[in-house]
């Protein structure tokens, strides 16, 4: 969540605050923090959390695509077939459409 630095009593979710809600006193412009939640935050599913997936991208940035092995033991979390299913399935499957 996103929590207004100048307002003491105003959290947003990321949806709202990236459409710029302004409720109250609150303005789009005050100064903001951010809640450190990006590990519990899911991009695509619920099997696979924000930071695994900038891990992957990361990963396959690093070793190129298709080498799983080490892009896997780079991540830590997920196997090198979970690691190729979702890259494939979401990256250029139905999501990858809209990316």
């Amino acid at each position: 969540s996103i929590k207004c630095a100048e307002c003491t009593d105003v959290s947003l979710c990321i949806g709202c605050f990236s459409c710029g809600v302004e409720i109250g006193t609150h303005k789009n412009s005050h100064s903001y923090h951010v809640k450190d939640n990006i590990g519990a935050l899911k991009i695509f599913n619920d099997d696979w959390t924000a930071v695994e997936e900038l891990s992957l991208v990361d990963g396959v940035v690093k070793f190129g695509l298709g080498n799983w092995k080490e892009i896997s033991a780079n991540m830590g979390t997920k196997s090198e077939r979970q690691c190729e299913d979702h890259y494939y399935d979401d990256y250029f499957g139905v999501f990858g459409k809209i990316l």
